[in-house]
């Protein structure tokens, strides 16, 4: 869980709501900062559950892959805009969300939308995930203690899929 992540690292998560809708000139969806060494997640709690969880994977990203700059939110934002930055949060988002080794191994690949559906991502996500499966896979190194991990789930999957 997305939550538990944020909890176990002390990272706060805010929504939008909790503060000036100003926010939403720094990003429509939410980012994310440091500010006197506390790391501050920012969400936009109107959007679809399944566009919260992308969003905040995305900005857990940003913050594993050492992204984040210190009390200047501004600036953060418009360096990563459009760059390399942004990519590596959305590789980072689509394997923390749905992890490649775990659905490479699937006998049979559940449609887009059902998959979604079971993981609470958008249809969109899946369709994004598929496209890149086989390079994440591949360039995405996991230790042989998470991949062990995803044997189970990957049967459970296996086993859902066939009742989908």
């Amino acid at each position: 869980d997305l939550r538990d992540i944020c909890d176990k690292n002390n990272w706060k998560l805010i929504p939008y709501t909790s503060f000036d809708w100003k926010l939403y000139s720094i990003s429509s969806d939410g980012f994310s900062f440091v500010n006197n060494g506390e790391v501050c997640i920012f969400y936009n709690e109107s959007q679809m559950t399944e566009r919260i969880n992308f969003t905040i994977a995305h900005e857990i990203g940003h913050i594993v892959l050492g992204h984040l700059f210190t009390n200047d939110v501004l600036s953060h934002n418009k360096l990563v805009k459009n760059n390399v930055l942004e990519i590596e949060a959305n590789v980072f988002a689509r394997n923390l969300l749905s992890p490649a080794p775990l659905i490479v191994n699937l006998k049979q690949l559940p449609s887009p939308k059902k998959f979604a559906k079971k993981f609470n991502v958008s249809e969109q996500f899946m369709n994004i995930r598929y496209q890149y499966l086989d390079l994440d896979y591949k360039s995405v190194k996991y230790s042989d203690r998470v991949v062990e991990k995803f044997k189970h789930y990957t049967n459970e999957i296996n086993l859902i899929s066939v009742h989908m």
